[in-house]
């Protein structure tokens, strides 16, 4: 690259950086906006094979979705009782999305049909949105996630927010998970 005509070396620096910089933010936010399943598995590099995952509920809320209106102090004080609980799950993880564009991660699926926004997807660490359903249909989720990893291990917190206007409710749940790899998927 060849500074600018005239150009002191200090100014042709900050030319650099700015152009640089502009370049990088500008292919960064094309590439969060339209990253797929596939994408975000290619970006990540996981070990294709089983992944065992701890998921903990760290935080659990509820409200009704109709100002002015409470929800019984039963509905509450379940959800509450969740905070604290945990549970193993095991996964067959691959290199890609899964069937009809879903995200398969350790502990975490989210929908083919949901849409993916705000992602950033390395093999160091990742941070998506996604959004499923309407709220205009009487029930939307949207599920924040954000990770650090390597190929064998991934750890998450991931935040669950629902609405649901046929029960009048909206949720907020908050998650840690502590994914490792184990080896090959295994026959069930």
């Amino acid at each position: 690259m060849v500074p600018p005509r005239g150009c002191l070396m200090r100014q042709y620096y900050w030319w650099l950086f700015s152009s640089a910089t502009s370049a990088f933010v500008a292919t960064a936010a094309l590439a969060a906006q339209t990253m797929t399943a596939n994408d975000v598995m290619r970006n990540i590099g996981l070990k294709a094979g089983q992944w065992h995952t701890s998921i903990r509920v760290t935080g659990a809320e509820a409200a009704s979705s109709s100002p002015g209106r409470e929800l019984p102090e039963r509905v509450r004080s379940e959800l509450q009782k969740m905070i604290g609980t945990s549970v193993e799950t095991d996964d067959c993880i691959g290199t890609s999305g899964g069937a009809n564009g879903a995200l398969i991660l350790p502990g975490i699926s989210i929908a083919g049909d949901c849409v993916l926004s705000d992602v950033h997807a390395t093999t160091r660490d990742l941070a998506l949105d996604s959004v499923c359903g309407k709220a205009d249909d009487g029930f939307r989720a949207r599920m924040k996630v954000k990770a650090i990893l390597s190929d064998a291990t991934m750890n998450a917190t991931v935040q669950v927010s629902t609405r649901s206007e046929g029960v009048g409710v909206v949720t907020n749940l908050t998650l840690s998970t502590a994914s490792k790899y184990v080896g090959s998927c295994r026959l069930r």
